[in-house]
C-alpha cells in the first residue's frame, strides 16, 4: 500500500512537472507573439504597413475588404506612374533652350569669293587648247548623244583637267583667272575703303583661283584684324564689284565651260573655323547685285543616347579617319569626314585621289584615263552601293554635336551696265577679253559684272542648347514622390523594412541566448529602441 502512495505521488509529480514545461513553453509562444506584435507596429512606421495590418487585425469583414481594395488600388497606382516615369526616361526626351544674345561690335563672317569659271585668260586658253584631254571627235560625238551621258562625260573631263593642274605651281595656277587686282572694280567695308591686300588667295578643287575675305591674314600671309560689324544693315557690310567675264578666244570651248556656268559662288562661314568647301554655296548672277542680309545660329545637341550625334571630346573612337582630320587644319565634320573615306577607298583602288574634294592621302590626283575610269568604277559600283557608306564609312564618321550656322536671305536689283563701260575701258589687261565682241554692248556688260553687298540682318545671334528631360537624379525623385503619394513610403521605410526583417529572423532562431537574457536586463520595460517620428 505504501508503496503504491508512492508511485502515484511520483506520477502526480512528472504530470505536475510537465504542465509546468507545457506551461511555460505557451508562455514563451505568448510572449514571442506578443513580442512579434508589438516589433510590428513599432517597425513598420509607414501608413503603408499600419494600412495593411489593419486588413488583419479589424474585426469586421467589410472594413477588410475596404482596406484591401484601398491598398490593391494604390498598389496599382503607384506600379502605373512608376513605369511610366521609368519608361518616359528612357525615351531620352530634350528641352530646347534658344535665347537670343545681342553682340556689339560683332564678328564680321569669312567670305569666299570664287568665279565660276576658273578659266578665264589668254593663258588658261593655251593650257586647254595644248591638253592632250580634249578629243574634239570624241567630244562632238559625245554632244549629238544622249545629253546625261553628255554631262557625265564632261563631269570626268573636269577631274581629269583639275588633276593636271594639282600639278601647277602657284603662279601657274593664279595664270588661269584674271589677277584680282584687275578683277575687283571696287570694295567697301562699313564705308571704309578695301582693296585686294584685304583678300587671301586660295585654290579651290572646284572653282581654282578664289579669294577670301576677313581670314585674319592679308594677301601676304601677315596676320592683320579681324573686320567687326558695328552696325547692322546693307550700307554697313561688305559691298564689292567683281568682273567674271573671260577672255573671249575660250568660247571655243563653251562646251566645256558651261558645266561651270556664269557668275560668282560666295560661301560664309565664321571666322574660327576652316572646312573644307565642297559645297557649292551661294551663286550670285551677273548683270545683278545680290543683297545677302545674313543671321547666325550656334546649336549644341546632347550626345548619344538623346540623340545619333557623339561626344567629339571624348576620345572614345577607334577610327583613323577621325584622328587624320584631328590632327590636320580642317575642322572636323562628319561630311568631310566621308569624303576621306571615299579618298581612302580611291587611293586603295586606284592609287591615286579624286581632285573634286580636299584630301588628306598622300597621293597624286587621277588624272589619266586609266586612272579616271578606275575612279568613276570605285564611286558608281563601290562608293554609291553595297552600303558601302553605311557600313564602311559611318562607324569611323561620328556626327559632331556642335553646329554652327550661318543663314542668309537673298534679294535682287539689276545693274546699270553704262556705270561700267568707261571702267573696263581703262583697264588694259580687261580690255584685251574683248576681240570681236563690242565693250560698248550693253548686254555683254551684264554678263561681265556682279556685284555683291553682304551684310548682318541683325548684330544678335540665337544660341541653341539641349539638357536632358528627365536625368537619373529627376527619375529617383520623381520616384520617391509618387511611392510616398501613393503608398506613404520613404527612405526610412525601408530600412525599417530591413530592420523588421533581420529582428524577425532574430526572435526566431537567437543567435546567442545569453546576450539575449543580458540584453533583456538591460531594456527596462516599455522601453523602444525605435525613434517615434
Amino acid at each position: 500500500m505504501a508503496e503504491e502512495n508512492e508511485i502515484d505521488k511520483a506520477n502526480k509529480e512528472t504530470l505536475s512537472e510537465s504542465l509546468e514545461v507545457e506551461n511555460v513553453n505557451e508562455t514563451d509562444e505568448n510572449k514571442n507573439e506578443n513580442r512579434l506584435e508589438l516589433m510590428l507596429k513599432e517597425n513598420l512606421s509607414c501608413e503603408m504597413f499600419h494600412f495593411a495590418l489593419n486588413i488583419f487585425y479589424s474585426p469586421h469583414l467589410v472594413l477588410k475588404i475596404v482596406f484591401a481594395l484601398s491598398l490593391l488600388l494604390a498598389y496599382g497606382l503607384a506600379s502605373y506612374t512608376t513605369i511610366t516615369l521609368i519608361l518616359t526616361y528612357l525615351e531620352y526626351g530634350v528641352i530646347t533652350t534658344i535665347r537670343t544674345i545681342n553682340e556689339t561690335p560683332a564678328d564680321f563672317p569669312k567670305v569666299k569669293i570664287c568665279n565660276k569659271i576658273p578659266f578665264t585668260t589668254k593663258y588658261a586658253y593655251e593650257f586647254l587648247s595644248q591638253s592632250n584631254l580634249f578629243n574634239m571627235s570624241e567630244i562632238n560625238k559625245t554632244l549629238n548623244g544622249d545629253r546625261t551621258v553628255a554631262i557625265q562625260y564632261f563631269a570626268r573631263l573636269r577631274s581629269a583637267l583639275f588633276g593636271q593642274i594639282q600639278n601647277f605651281s602657284t603662279e601657274q595656277k593664279r595664270s588661269l583667272s584674271h589677277d584680282l587686282n584687275d578683277t575687283l572694280l571696287s570694295c567697301l567695308f562699313s564705308y571704309e575703303s578695301c582693296n585686294s591686300n584685304d583678300f587671301q588667295w586660295e585654290w579651290d578643287n572646284n572653282y581654282g583661283n578664289c579669294f577670301i575675305f576677313n581670314t585674319g591674314y592679308n594677301s601676304w600671309g601677315e596676320k592683320i584684324d579681324i573686320k567687326k560689324s558695328n552696325i547692322e544693315g546693307s550700307i554697313y557690310g561688305l559691298q564689292v564689284e567683281f568682273y567674271v567675264n573671260y577672255f573671249e578666244n575660250l568660247t571655243f570651248f563653251d562646251f566645256f565651260l558651261e558645266t561651270f556656268g556664269n557668275g560668282l559662288v560666295v560661301r560664309i562661314d565664321n571666322v574660327s573655323v576652316v572646312l573644307d568647301y565642297s559645297h557649292d554655296g551661294i551663286f550670285a548672277l551677273p548683270g545683278i547685285q545680290t543683297f545677302l542680309a545674313l543671321d547666325r545660329q550656334f546649336k549644341t545637341t546632347l550626345h548619344k543616347p538623346y540623340s545619333i550625334c557623339d561626344d567629339l571630346n571624348t576620345n572614345n573612337f577607334n577610327s583613323n579617319l577621325f584622328d587624320l582630320i584631328s590632327q590636320s587644319k580642317y575642322t572636323y565634320t562628319q561630311t568631310f569626314c566621308i569624303q576621306q573615306c571615299f579618298q581612302e577607298l580611291l587611293y586603295k583602288e586606284c592609287k591615286c585621289k579624286d581632285s573634286d574634294f580636299a584630301s588628306l592621302e598622300n597621293a597624286s590626283y587621277c588624272s589619266n584615263t586609266l586612272q579616271l575610269q578606275c575612279a568613276w568604277k570605285a564611286w558608281t559600283d563601290t562608293y554609291l552601293k553595297n552600303n558601302y557608306v553605311q557600313d564602311i564609312c559611318i562607324p569611323q564618321c561620328p556626327l559632331e554635336c556642335n553646329l554652327t550656322q550661318i543663314s542668309f536671305v537673298s534679294s535682287s536689283n539689276e545693274l546699270i551696265p553704262s556705270l561700267y563701260i568707261d571702267l573696263l575701258k581703262k583697264n588694259p589687261n580687261l580690255l584685251s577679253d574683248f576681240i570681236n565682241r563690242s565693250i560698248d554692248d550693253e548686254s555683254v556688260i551684264l554678263q561681265s559684272i556682279v556685284k555683291l553687298n553682304i551684310f548682318y540682318n541683325s548684330l544678335s545671334y540665337t544660341v541653341s542648347t539641349e539638357s536632358p528631360q528627365m536625368d537619373i537624379i529627376s527619375l529617383i525623385a520623381n520616384i520617391g514622390g509618387n511611392l510616398g503619394l501613393f503608398m506613404g513610403v520613404c527612405l526610412f521605410s525601408l530600412a525599417e523594412i530591413v530592420v523588421t526583417l533581420i529582428e524577425i529572423f532574430m526572435l526566431k532562431w537567437p543567435i546567442n541566448k545569453k546576450e539575449d537574457q543580458i540584453s533583456e536586463l538591460f531594456i527596462k520595460p516599455g522601453y523602444s529602441p525605435k525613434r517615434k517620428f
